[in-house]
């Protein structure tokens, strides 16, 4: 899918290439297009320069810039692999071209360019996390046999997403062609206007679109994705007008009534501007938050996450959701659960390429860290606008994988088990402590070894991981059991890194793994009370393998562990 997704970006392209005197007509026809955002114009036009005599680094820089916004990942793989070749690629240009290489499965060459473009730009998070995490897409792209995804009979050869339900119809965005509007096309990628059409559930499938979901919804402008609040009878809906320059092609949220179907006329969000974006809201069942997208000042990144609350009839001054869940690329399409848990779509965290679906859990303050869906919710292509009903463990979402009718698709997903909740720091209720240079004492346990200091075997995290496995949960069983067999005992939770990343993102992630240790050790019922707990980070190596070394993974994982100290 292109248009929704990609107008976002406009204004926030990353060039840096300067025109060249005596540009061509045909190359000052192509600028005015890119301009206009007519990028399916302007490609035709910068690539047949680019294959040209006269083919200059302008032009590479467009085409590769053109073919990326229009959604063409393997083109815009070549034409990036010119830039990053050629005498003047500007770090954005590395981040774009590992963005492709994903997109386009080929993970350890993106891998390569994602490095490059940290070492360029060390302050961006979303390169820290990949540099640390080399193979995180391993994990990822093991079949979790947890769902059914099935392709619903609604879709056309155009671009359908975002369901969402009213009543007995499932309701979604679609520029399929429409005899309304019809011969009015989109510059950006030669496509129609968004609509709002609805599918009719019948004999428990949605049966085929014909219509409109309402005519009152139907405008010049794109119109879509909608949100309905079913406690007040309200509809959200974003719009934009799709012109010739970022202010007109902002989004904007808008609220209809429902006095019985008759949806009415449209009253703007307070916080709609001409100056940025806000779309793609999403109420709590209650009615009275919004989370909503936008790339206002004060994110982390292209599009963030927000979320106002409705307070005496007034919506409030919108918050970011904050760096756990915002990145410096976009997150888009989120909704809330019943349970309050939010599922938002991110190009940013850990993925397998473009848009992947996340879930971050509610927890007792804000969200906790988001953790990716998985395969094959999840795949190297778009997939995003998920809604689901937790308890039901059924839901819908959108995706442009291979194998559908359409650009985009909108799939029936059922889940076996709902993705585990990851342990929350803000519950442990444990002091840090500073040095704990308390003497160690000795114990026996069932084996009648004395322990003066107790370092269990095989204790060990993956490459920022910070959960408990079921190899690590064996050992730490064990401990369990000696300190219910010794109840005066006492005991310092260490943890450590390996060196690669930052000294202070490791030094975060090494508390995380203390923390979860001993939530752990709470949940099989030991007292707070007898835990402290330290992270080191990676200042206390067991070998060489510190910053700039050459190791194996089998050295690295040596240092990532967890050590245990009896102090009382």
């Amino acid at each position: 899918m292109t248009s929704i997704k990609s107008i976002l970006t406009v204004g926030l392209l990353i060039g840096g290439v300067s025109l060249a005197n005596g540009q061509s007509l045909k190359q000052k026809v192509a600028d005015k297009y890119y301009d206009q955002l007519a990028y399916a114009s302007a490609v035709e036009l910068y690539e047949d320069l680019a294959t040209g005599k006269r083919a200059n680094e302008h032009v590479v820089q467009r085409t590769a810039d053109c073919y990326r916004l229009l959604g063409n990942t393997v083109q815009s793989e070549f034409w990036y692999e010119q830039v990053v070749s050629g005498d003047n690629p500007v770090p954005g240009d590395y981040y774009h071209y590992s963005q492709c290489l994903k997109s386009n499965g080929k993970y350890a060459l993106a891998d390569k360019f994602i490095t490059m473009y940290y070492e360029k730009e060390n302050s961006n998070s979303i390169a820290e996390q990949h540099t640390a995490n080399k193979d995180y897409y391993i994990d990822l792209l093991q079949d979790s046999l947890n769902y059914t995804i099935d392709e619903l009979p609604v879709n056309s050869e155009e671009s359908d997403f975002a369901p969402v339900l009213w009543k007995d119809q499932l309701v979604f965005a679609s520029n399929r062609r429409s005899t309304v509007m019809s011969d009015k096309m989109v510059a950006w990628d030669e496509t129609s206007f968004l609509d709002v059409y609805g599918a009719i559930n019948e004999n428990g499938s949605f049966s085929e679109v014909g219509k409109y979901f309402a005519k009152d919804l139907t405008s010049k402008c794109h119109d879509g994705p909608v949100f309905f609040d079913h406690s007040n009878g309200l509809i959200y809906i974003t719009r934009t007008n799709a012109g010739k320059t970022k202010s007109d092609n902002n989004l904007k949220i808008y609220v209809l009534k429902n006095p019985e179907e008759d949806w009415g006329n449209a009253e703007g969000f307070p916080y709609n501007s001409d100056e940025y974006s806000v779309g793609h809201p999403a109420l709590t069942p209650d009615g009275k938050t919004m989370y909503f997208i936008s790339d206002m000042p004060g994110g982390y990144g292209e599009t963030d996450i927000w979320k106002t609350t409705l307070e005496n009839g007034k919506w409030s001054k919108p918050e970011n959701l904050g760096s756990e869940v915002n990145t410096q690329d976009q997150e888009m399409f989120p909704y809330i659960s019943e349970e309050g848990n939010l599922y938002f779509a991110s190009r940013g965290h850990l993925g397998l390429g473009g848009l992947d679906v996340y879930v971050a859990f509610k927890g007792k303050e804000g969200f906790l860290k988001p953790k990716n869906m998985g395969y094959p919710m999840n795949t190297r292509y778009d997939d995003f606008s998920l809604i689901i009903n937790e308890k039901e463990k059924k839901g819908y979402f959108s995706s442009n994988r291979p194998g559908g009718k359409g650009k985009d698709d909108i799939y029936k997903v059922e889940l076996k088990k709902l993705p585990s909740m990851p342990l929350e720091e803000e519950e442990l209720l444990v002091s840090e402590t500073e040095d704990n240079k308390t003497d160690s004492i000795s114990i026996v346990d069932n084996e009648n070894v004395k322990l003066p200091e107790i370092v269990l075997k095989n204790i060990y995290f993956g490459l920022d991981e910070s959960e408990i496995n079921k190899e690590t949960a064996g050992e730490l069983d064990r401990l369990v059991r000696i300190m219910k067999e010794n109840l005066n005992m006492k005991i310092e939770i260490g943890s450590h890194t390996d060196s690669r990343a930052s000294e202070q993102y490791n030094q975060r992630l090494s508390q995380k793994r203390a923390k979860a240790t001993v939530y752990y050790f709470v949940d099989k019922g030991i007292d707070r009370t007898r835990l402290t707990w330290k992270g080191y980070g990676e200042s206390q190596l067991l070998n060489q393998c510190d910053d700039g070394q050459e190791c194996s993974e089998e050295q690295h994982k040596m240092n990532r562990r967890t050590e245990f100290r009896v102090v009382e």
